[in-house]
């Protein structure tokens, strides 16, 4: 069973991501809530979940969801991905970014109300036309470049874009599994007290000795990790 967390406003910059954070409230019209469900996943960039037939809804969780991620059962945007025998159930929280699940089990009931599509860049498009509706701003972190709702926090040249912070160190050894984020790695802390899924390292061709930069979804700021073995 996944587990949500809580993401507060001093907690620290990372996340287990096998969990999702809090989903925000969102108060506006109907139409215009649904608009923003699809213009927040694509300007996630969430280039890993298509091409699929989808549902996105304003909607509060089903019961087969709230058992498999414990789910709030307040509404929210869900974004609901076709998988064998049910659905991944990927959820707008917080920051602004979509959470969705490690790529095992089902955490939703089997697709039966597709009214998107996913190609294969990601991008989600309503089957019908919404007027009325207008784009919904993007966000501050969106301005740094991201993937699937993560900052890909170095530049070229191997530093830090300015504006994002170092909060915290860790230390351990860093690896590859199911959980971890595209473009990054998984690192454990040396005590193995804290999995962190959204490391993102110096140099792509990383070894002892190098840093990372583990982050959470659309957060700013980072922990400054150094990779002990891989």
């Amino acid at each position: 069973m996944l587990v949500a967390t809580t993401l507060a406003a001093s907690a620290c910059a990372t996340i287990d991501s096998s969990s999702p954070p809090n989903s925000g409230p969102l108060v506006v019209s109907s139409a215009q809530t649904l608009r923003t469900c699809v213009d927040r996943w694509n300007q996630a960039n969430m280039v890993g979940w298509g091409p699929a037939p989808v549902n996105v809804a304003f909607r509060g969780p089903d019961a087969k969801e709230r058992s498999s991620i414990v789910l709030p059962s307040r509404r929210q945007c869900i974004v609901a991905i076709p998988a064998g025998g049910g659905t991944w159930t990927c959820v707008l929280v917080s920051s602004g970014a979509y959470w969705c699940p490690p790529l095992h089990e089902p955490t939703g009931r089997p697709l039966s109300n597709k009214n998107a599509t996913i190609n294969g860049r990601g991008v989600l498009e309503l089957d019908a036309p919404m007027p009325g509706t207008h784009a919904t701003p993007p966000l501050a972190w969106q301005r740094y470049p991201h993937l699937d709702g993560f900052i890909l926090p170095w530049t070229a040249s191997g530093k830090l874009w300015p504006g994002l912070r170092i909060q915290g160190q860790g230390r351990g050894r860093c690896f590859q599994v199911d959980e971890t984020a595209r473009s990054a790695i998984s690192c454990l802390r040396s005590d193995e007290s804290r999995r962190f899924d959204a490391c993102f390292p110096q140099r792509q061709s990383w070894r002892a000795g190098d840093l990372a930069a583990c982050g959470a979804l659309g957060d700013t700021r980072f922990v400054r990790w150094t990779i002990t073995e891989r």
